[in-house]
């Protein structure tokens, strides 16, 4: 059955609905989405026939154009009920892979994002290919269409799905994560508001707070204004946020509150009562804590510091092997040694293959170590207390030394009281004490806050919009946590193969095989885990090799567009390879606003 048939129905109920009388919002919510999904199907169809039938690039172009529009009125509400399909219409534009079972299985690129990089430009030889993939997309979309009342739906879920949305246009509309090519990231994001806004209409905010209303009509209208009349690169994105988005995010909380709507309940990363992305204290850095272990506490935290500090867990047979976890994340360089990469335990000359990253934040993600192979932090420290080139020790020896030490059982005992000293309790302690090193209170977030005693100059607002528009840091390195943990679910952690050279003269690609050492996909070979780049000025030498000593180098070599902007010849290289053609002050921005974080 086509889903066209009920489209005239499903549009002949939906004006007839009044908060007064008729049916609940939620049911009005599931005929538009409905409704959406249909007219999402229609304008796929046209452009199926654009591509079939041979029209012109720019008929066809514009025919995606509109089908990318009406994917974005569904977005909203697909992302959250249905993430998968979402993942199938709009999911990266390059094949991805994962380990199920400890095999590596690779994922084929699908949906808007693949086709934007088949029309911009178009190539009639790729007809066929391009047919399929739009055949795909629209079998999705039917699949949406017979699914689409099936999922429970609560005005809690509504409200959820509506701030979700908004923090999503935020960090990844904006930014163009989506619309890399075509950068229509602006009238998109346009749009999507504009269906917030018509979902939220559903609710009787007028009668419950007539001020909030009026508000609220103020900042959509405020937002849509901006986001229509400015061009990608000159778009002010410290500004949309700080003065119009984040505001917005308060007022639906506060819609929310009026209408007696509850929260949604669960546990996630990014706190389910989060007013704006600026709020203090919104993401929980313990929610990749293996299931059932013991919660954090302050005593747990105190003696996991003490654990980190201390050579009890290293080798300790001769001085040379004696290794604490500081000594390598010392905390005066956020966490990191300023060495190309750290030596080798019990060697004066051996270094081991990767730079120390820094610990700051490492619990706001979901792979662990810059090849991605553990899950959790718990994990990582298991692997780096047994490398015989890290700290060379063994958990019989370790907890043996533990035990033999009278201040740190003492603190054990506050922290654990009759637990016993075990590998499972030490690594706990040690692990909630590294994801207690999170904190957004830099100079940047306590503007974002609206804070009087920080500012920012206005180099360093320049800075922040070329981050996230023309120079594409923010398509990666995602605000505000700034690492690769997607937003706004936050429930993977993204890996890229950017082409990093192995000397500074940028005359040769790193040989270090990366995320392929663990999956042996092919397209893993090089890659590696975003980093999060808070305290990035403490941080140096950068990259998964320490090659460049300097902020400058780095910006220079993404400006030139990676290993394949310096002529390496990546097949699989992620980023794109297109120079960013910035200027010697934009440069100078952006160094200057990635020095407040």
């Amino acid at each position: 059955m086509s889903p066209r048939p009920i489209l005239i129905l499903l549009l002949t109920l939906l004006p007839a609905w009044r908060p007064s009388a008729g049916p609940a919002p939620v049911q009005t919510i599931r005929a538009m989405y409905v409704a959406d999904v249909v007219a999402l199907d229609s304008a796929m169809a046209v452009l199926y026939r654009a591509v079939k039938t041979e029209k012109p690039p720019r008929v066809i172009r514009q025919r995606f154009r509109q089908a990318r529009l009406a994917y974005k009125r569904i977005e909203w509400l697909t992302e959250v009920l249905y993430p998968f399909s979402a993942r199938q219409l709009n999911g990266p534009p390059v094949p991805e892979g994962e380990l199920e079972g400890g095999v590596g299985r690779q994922i084929d690129a699908a949906g808007f994002q693949v086709v934007e990089e088949a029309l911009f430009p178009y190539n009639a030889d790729e007809k066929a290919a391009l047919l399929a993939q739009l055949t795909r997309i629209r079998q999705t979309i039917r699949l949406l269409w017979q699914v689409g009342t099936s999922a429970p739906l609560t005005d809690s879920k509504v409200f959820d799905a509506l701030r979700l949305q908004l923090f999503r246009i935020i960090t990844l509309g904006i930014s163009g994560f989506d619309s890399p090519v075509d950068q229509r990231s602006l009238p998109e994001a346009a749009m999507s508001l504009q269906t917030l806004q018509r979902v939220l209409a559903l609710y009787p905010v007028a009668t419950a707070d007539p001020a909030l209303s009026h508000e609220l009509d103020r900042l959509f209208a405020e937002a849509g204004n901006r986001l229509r009349r400015s061009s990608f690169n000159r778009f002010d994105r410290l500004v949309f946020i700080r003065a119009v988005a984040n505001p917005l995010g308060e007022a639906l909380a506060e819609a929310q509150q009026a209408l007696h709507i509850p929260v949604v309940t669960g546990r996630r990363m990014l706190a389910t009562s989060a007013r704006t992305l600026s709020d203090s204290g919104i993401f929980d850095p313990y929610v990749f804590a293996p299931v059932g272990s013991p919660k954090p506490t302050p005593d747990r935290i105190a003696l996991g510091k003490m654990l980190f500090e201390s050579t009890l867990l290293s080798d300790n047979s001769r001085p040379l092997t004696q290794r604490s976890c500081a000594g390598c994340h010392q905390p005066e360089r956020a966490f990191t040694d300023g060495q190309t990469t750290a030596l080798a335990l019990g060697s004066a000359h051996d270094r081991i293959k990767r730079n120390t990253p820094t610990l700051l934040h490492a619990g706001l993600q979901v792979l662990q170590f810059l090849d991605a192979r553990s899950l959790t932090i718990e994990e990582q420290i298991d692997d780096v207390l047994t490398n015989p080139r890290e700290m060379g020790g063994s958990w019989r020896g370790a907890l043996k030394a533990i035990q033999a030490d009278a201040a740190v059982m003492a603190a054990f005992g506050r922290a654990y009281g009759s637990l016993p000293v075990s590998r499972e309790t030490v690594s706990n302690a040690m692990a909630h004490y590294v994801r207690s090193l999170t904190g957004f209170n830099t100079r940047f977030d306590r503007y974002m806050r609206h804070d009087p005693t920080a500012q920012l100059t206005s180099t360093e607002q320049l800075g922040f919009n070329l981050f996230m528009g023309k120079a594409k840091c923010g398509t990666c390195h995602f605000y505000p946590i700034f690492n690769g943990t997607v937003p706004p679910d936050y429930v993977r952690t993204e890996s890229e193969v950017i082409g990093v050279p192995a000397t500074a003269d940028n005359r040769r690609v790193s040989p270090d095989s990366g995320r392929y050492g663990v999956t042996r996909l092919a397209i893993h070979l090089r890659a590696f885990k975003i980093p999060g780049i808070r305290g990035i000025a403490n941080t140096a030498p950068y990259m998964h090799n320490g090659v460049y000593q300097a902020l400058e180098q780095v910006i220079d070599f993404y400006d030139k567009g990676g290993g394949n902007g310096l002529g390496f010849g990546l097949s699989n290289q992620t980023l794109p390879d297109q120079r960013l053609l910035l200027t010697p002050r934009e440069k100078e921005a952006l160094i200057a606003f990635l020095r407040t974080l």
